[in-house]
């Protein structure tokens, strides 16, 4: 609710559940909207300024780490980017201490590796790669394994196939790694 009279308030909308994509929504006493139709990729953090003519949240566009912005809430502004940041940064609150604004914000490293304990071997193995990696399958021969890295560096979502024997991967291309058919011959 917004801080200077209470007449707006600002939330996220995510059209899929267990999603983060989704818009900033403001909404008038009215019920009318009043702030951008920005579509974004991960939505995140959420605070009015101060004067409440604002609104900070983190948002990630093109597959970069999610950044603060601002956008002012009157008319059709666009959201701008806040503050400079190399990595994830998540808006937690912003105030006015003598004069000067300031935002608190959280620096987020996340790092997810694949490891996997192979049929036949005694302990689990590292499957490293960049460092946002998510399995989508063991082939049913144990030959093969299908993951998804979500690293920036990589791209857009990419699926990979990795030899488990000789570790050497292979691009399939865009979107999530799902699994494997139950012949073995196809991954999606």
């Amino acid at each position: 609710v917004s801080p200077d009279d209470g007449a707006r308030v600002a939330f996220f909308e995510h059209k899929t559940t267990g999603d983060d994509a989704g818009r900033l929504v403001v909404l008038d006493r009215s019920g009318k909207e009043v702030g951008p139709k920005n579509e974004f990729l991960s939505l995140e953090g959420l605070a009015w300024s101060p004067d409440g003519r604002s609104v900070f949240f983190s948002a990630m566009t093109a597959h970069q780490a999610l950044r603060p912005f601002v956008v002012e809430v009157s008319g059709n502004s666009t959201p701008r980017q806040a503050l400079p940041s190399a990595g994830a940064m998540l808006v937690q609150d912003v105030a006015n201490i003598a004069g000067e604004w300031h935002a608190l914000v959280i620096g987020e490293d996340a790092r997810a590796t694949l490891r996997a304990m192979i049929p036949g071997e005694t302990s689990e193995r590292d499957f490293p790669w960049l460092d946002s990696q998510w399995a989508g399958g063991l082939s049913s021969n144990y030959q093969s394994l299908l993951f998804t890295d979500q690293n920036q560096m990589a791209g857009p979502d990419v699926r990979l196939l990795r030899d488990i024997r000789s570790q050497k991967s292979s691009l399939l291309g865009a979107g999530y790694a799902l699994g494997f058919s139950p012949d073995g011959r196809w991954a999606g």
